[in-house]
């Protein structure tokens, strides 16, 4: 168990060769509002390992509207939490939003084991069917090793530190899930007054044992996350999960081949929740012209920016820059709270996002593209443990 705790999707605490900061001062800034992760973990294995007997993996047509009303309550919910956090609600709004909060979490408590079982097993027979189980006694016994285990719950929060000067994570800290706007302002501006970038962001999830992912996650999003956790338990059995933290481009690779895994993983079994018309909704959309405003070019243009900027060593106007751009930005209906080095540094490891510049996304990509199949790009890439062997790889 204590081994996975390594491979945690943000790591508890990451420091860069070479980086000296007073630690001990970012330490009791985020001390308060830590999250007990350690307690959270012991808390709910036991409960993982004694799940009941894989669910069939083709749904019932109960399933189907078990699994879809699921969801349904979980949007309900964050819709709910949302409307709560707003000011100048009268106590009256704010006793009758969380007595309806409290009906809908009710209502929805029943079904999740039922949903937890069915979607479990339906993403480990994919992973299985995709080349990611374990074989035994001559391939006449196949398992999926790790056992996948997740849970729905509320998500931490991250406080993601980065130099002003460059974007680089230097720590990364869990904070509780229950963290108020004005708490999240108060934490970065502490950050700031050491003279660091920091942001506090929600996750998408953590790959603790068993996994955790946000109780309010879409059905779409639960696929791809389950496989992405699964794909951090099994990395740190070889050398690539093991060098998580090795560096920075270590941990890109990390993540970049779990979301392969996750986004594969979630395409092929997204289908099985769908009625006829989203399927066919969804192919329309695929034809359909572009949006007039493209995030993910605007977001890449930024950061190219913003390097460019730093580089320059004109760290103020970068950051007036980053303010510009978030403005416009949410006016184009992307909310984005705060932009800065530290969000970069953040959404930056993953290689395929928007926010990252790295080549790394682009040749994990080409190489998965090569492999025969999404097991044999993972096994493949698993073996290295280090950038220069990815380059290699390339090579072959």
């Amino acid at each position: 168990m204590w081994a996975l705790l390594a491979i945690l999707v943000l790591p508890l605490l990451v420091l860069q060769a070479g980086q000296a900061y007073p630690a001990q001062s970012l330490e009791a800034i985020a001390q308060p509002y830590r999250f007990a992760l350690a307690r959270w973990e012991a808390s709910h294995l036991l409960g993982s390992l004694l799940w009941g007997p894989p669910a069939p993996t083709a749904p019932t047509p109960e399933q189907f509207e078990l699994v879809r009303d699921y969801f349904e309550l979980g949007r309900k919910i964050k819709e709910l939490r949302i409307r709560l956090e707003l000011y100048g609600l009268s106590p009256e709004e704010r006793q009758a939003l969380e007595e309806e909060l409290q009906e809908l979490k009710a209502e929805r408590a029943p079904k999740q084991a039922q949903v937890m079982a069915l979607l479990g097993a339906q993403v480990a027979e994919a992973l299985a069917e995709h080349g990611l189980d374990t074989r035994l006694l001559w391939g006449r016994i196949h398992l999926l090793f790790p056992p996948l285990r997740f849970e729905f719950d509320s998500l931490p929060h991250v406080l993601i530190v980065s130099p002003r000067e460059r974007i680089a994570t230097i720590s990364s800290t869990l904070l509780k899930p229950t963290l108020s706007q004005a708490e999240m302002e108060e934490i970065e501006a502490q950050v700031a007054k050491l003279g660091y970038s920091g942001l506090v962001e929600q996750i998408g999830g953590v790959a603790t044992y068993p996994s955790l992912l946000a109780d309010t996650v879409s059905l779409e999003d639960a696929l791809s996350t389950i496989a992405h956790e699964w794909t951090h338990h099994f990395l740190v059995f070889y050398p690539l999960g093991r060098h998580y933290n090795a560096s920075y481009d270590m941990t890109i690779i990390n993540e970049t081949v779990a979301d392969i895994v996750g986004q594969e993983i979630g395409d092929a079994l997204i289908g099985l929740y769908q009625t006829e018309e989203e399927r066919r909704q969804e192919q329309g959309a695929q034809t359909e012209k572009k949006p007039a405003f493209d995030f993910n070019k605007a977001m890449r243009e930024t950061r190219l920016r913003v390097d460019q900027l730093l580089a320059q060593g004109r760290v103020e106007e970068a950051e007036r820059y980053m303010e510009e751009r978030r403005l416009f930005i949410n006016a184009q209906g992307y909310y984005i709270r705060k932009l800065n080095q530290a969000y970069f540094a953040f959404h930056g490891s993953y290689g395929e996002s928007p926010a990252a510049t790295s080549p790394i996304g682009s040749q994990l990509r080409a190489l998965r593209e090569r492999s025969a199949s999404l097991g044999e790009f993972v096994r493949t890439v698993a073996r290295i443990s280090s950038y220069q062997e990815l380059q290699a790889l390339l090579q072959e």
